[in-house]
């Protein structure tokens, strides 16, 4: 157990935890050791994290992160939201951590930063324990998206015998938000200091979240929705040299339809086919192998439209 500046030292999230949030904090982890993907998450967080992965690798970089919780609320889970349809259900939690991101290049250490951080998770999970019928599953074993049921529980491509603790629950998204709050210690430490900012940043987020209620960057046409909104991120650059981290915002431009109801369950590597029924991974093919027909990703998901 390391000695860490935020991190609780008497307590660590465990990749044997009965708990899936720190299961995937403790994999996720060790995938930017190791490269293993954390089996905790669904088939398209695995995806972004291979992307990630191509990326770094492409300028001979490697980024490790040490994840350790902290605070009052690192063994338990102050925020909740849930949301369902008739088959899935989907929960929200966030937990207070340490994060620590090292990055090297070639071997040679050129960035390193301790945080303060919120960790949020999405976990979704099938309403009950059964095969939902006529449903897409990816194989965990050799990737192919199948159909299964409690009749049929093999892929049809390699064998492999489906259990549902394989499919659900999984980790269908998750992300780091900055925690402009503090620990009671943390407080004592940091009081005159820190408070101060704190409560003034905490106005002004109040002040943008109902500004952006009440502009007009929410349009309706037809069966569609289209929406503006403002994203404000922490970037790291690489310029061959260093690493430099700098406060972006980004206004991003999305639409999506509102005449069908959402596919909790949806991702883009396993797509179906409108017109044959044909299951297939969009992102290695822009149209159906099978019938040759093209598909429109806005059927099912958001369509980014624009990023300035």
């Amino acid at each position: 157990m390391k000695n860490s500046e935020y991190g609780n030292d008497n307590y660590i999230w465990d990749v044997k935890s009965p708990e899936m949030f720190e299961r995937f904090a403790a994999q996720l982890q060790e995938y930017t050791r190791t490269n293993t993907l954390p089996v905790c998450a669904d088939q398209a967080v695995q995806y972004v994290l291979e992307l990630q992965r191509r990326r770094l690798s492409g300028k001979n970089l490697q980024m490790f992160y040490q994840i350790s919780p902290r605070g009052h609320f690192g063994e338990s889970t102050p925020f909740r939201r849930t949301w369902s349809d008739n088959r899935y259900v989907s929960e929200m939690t966030a937990r207070s951590c340490e994060l620590t991101r090292t990055i090297f290049k070639d071997k040679k250490q050129i960035y390193h930063k301790v945080q303060k951080k919120n960790l949020y998770q999405t976990i979704t999970d099938a309403k009950g324990y059964a095969f939902i019928p006529k449903e897409s599953y990816i194989c965990p074993n050799c990737g192919a998206s199948c159909k299964v049921d409690e009749q049929n529980r093999y892929c049809s491509y390699c064998g492999t015998y489906f259990e549902m603790p394989d499919l659900f629950p999984k980790v269908t998204n998750y992300f780091f938000l900055e925690d402009v709050g503090g620990t009671e210690h943390e407080i004592k430490q940091e009081i005159l200091r820190f408070v101060k900012p704190c409560i003034l940043l905490a106005c002004i987020l109040y002040t943008i979240f109902f500004a952006f209620q009440g502009d007009k960057s929410i349009i309706i046409r037809d069966k569609y929705v289209y929406v503006t909104v403002e994203v404000y991120m922490d970037v790291l650059y690489y310029d061959e040299a260093c690493i430099r981290e700098k406060e972006e915002k980004f206004k991003m431009q999305l639409y999506r339809r509102i005449d069908k109801p959402i596919d909790y369950h949806f991702t883009v590597r396993e797509m179906q086919c409108k017109h044959c029924g044909a299951s297939f991974d969009a992102t290695k093919q822009r149209r159906c192998p099978h019938c040759n027909q093209a598909y429109d990703l806005a059927d099912d998901d958001w369509i980014v439209t624009g990023v300035a």
